[in-house]
């Protein structure tokens, strides 16, 4: 009776006990851990690799005029409107011309009085001539009638000059296209009073036009990739108003001398290619400008452009992502996989597009490599729990 008693219960608690120091075996109680960090990976494979300049501009027509007038007045008629198609010679606006009207016919009259005058003169210089060769005058009364007639000529002369000046104003009071286009940013209306250019004023700008067949996109260069883009080179321009539209350009034109914030020099895009080279840092910048090789009425003046210029290629070669390479004291290294472990290898790297890096040697095709710098192994994580 005793025994069966105590067997009981001596059974159930063992059976807790191993229950128990099972559960403990297993780390169920233990604090939680963390778990390993893993270590993301790429891979080196064989590729295509393009070492690019990206800078970004503004689209601008190459062929813009401003147009302002050479003589102040009252703006009467507005022949055009903002987007109106005009071809060279076709009148734009006109002034009023009331005043120079009047001082043309004013002129007119002088000029006919003028006239008279000289033709009076002569008269009088050739009977004085007649009389002089008889003996009749002295030489002082032909001499004086010789210079009236030359002063009579002279004020003619005079008045006929200031009549081609007002008709040269007249006809400046007629604006017209100095060459085929599209107006742009009109800024002028009838019944408004503009002033000319002259020595003390640059005038107002009354409207632009433009040929829009012919775009270009100005943008900067910093110094580090300036000597590497030649005036001739091809590049791709993309925008972002137009997704998807890709136009082949080319490089016309890279200033002498740099820009920099000291010098009030603005910069519409910065340069990046594989080197990092940025705008930044003080690095002093080129204006550029890259002309469109074709036309497109989807691409106006304004957008912006991104321009790539293709600094070098390597066909077929070993390439990896860019992070996958580390620098230290100019050693270049990566992490190269085995099982569980990482192989640190020194590196020989060529051009780059930005992502990927040309590998020269030291990776081959396939190397599996650390996309982070891997940190060594815990020797506290590999003891077993007691």
């Amino acid at each position: 009776m005793w025994t069966r008693r105590f067997i009981g219960p001596t059974i159930i608690a063992l059976c807790c006990g191993g229950v128990g120091w099972g559960i403990y075996k297993s780390g169920a109680l233990s604090p939680e851990r963390e778990a390993p960090h893993v270590v993301p990976t790429g891979k080196a494979s064989f590729g295509d690799i393009e070492q690019l300049v990206l800078v970004t501009g503004q689209v601008a027509p190459v062929d813009q005029t401003e147009i302002r007038s050479e003589v102040s007045g009252l703006v009467t008629t507005v022949n055009v409107q903002p987007g109106d198609r005009v071809h060279k010679g076709d009148p734009l606006l006109q002034l009023d011309r009331r005043e120079l009207d009047i001082q043309t016919n004013e002129d007119g009259f002088q000029i006919a009085a003028d006239q008279l005058r000289v033709k009076q003169a002569r008269m009088e210089l050739d009977r004085d001539q007649e009389l002089i060769g008889k003996g009749f005058i002295p030489q002082k009364e032909y001499d004086d009638a010789s210079i009236a007639m030359l002063l009579a000529q002279n004020d003619l002369d005079i008045e006929r000059s200031k009549l081609e000046t007002v008709k040269q104003e007249i006809i400046k009071t007629n604006l017209r296209s100095p060459h085929d286009g599209v107006i742009l940013k009109l800024d002028v209306r009838e019944g408004e009073v503009i002033v000319g250019t002259n020595s003390t004023s640059s005038g107002t700008v009354l409207m632009r036009v433009a040929n829009l067949d012919k775009l270009k996109v100005v943008t900067q260069l910093n110094e580090v990739d300036m000597v590497s883009v030649k005036i001739g080179q091809k590049v791709k321009l993309t925008f972002d108003a137009v997704p998807g539209r890709t136009l082949p350009g080319t490089v016309t034109y890279i200033s002498p001398s740099a820009e920099g914030d000291d010098e009030g020099g603005s910069s519409s895009g910065r340069g990046f290619s594989g080197r990092g080279s940025s705008g930044g840092g003080g690095v002093r910048g080129f204006q550029t400008v890259v002309t469109l090789d074709e036309s497109d009425s989807s691409i106006r003046p304004g957008i912006t452009a991104h321009v790539s210029i293709s600094m070098a290629k390597a066909a077929h070669v070993v390439t990896v992502p860019a992070t996958a390479i580390f620098s230290d004291d100019n050693d270049s290294y990566a992490f190269v996989k085995h099982g569980d472990t990482f192989e640190k290898r020194s590196v020989k790297t060529g051009i780059s597009d930005g992502m990927a890096l040309q590998i020269i040697s030291g990776l081959s095709d396939g190397d599996e490599l650390a996309l982070e710098r891997p940190t060594p192994p815990d020797p506290e994580a590999k003891k077993a729990p007691m």
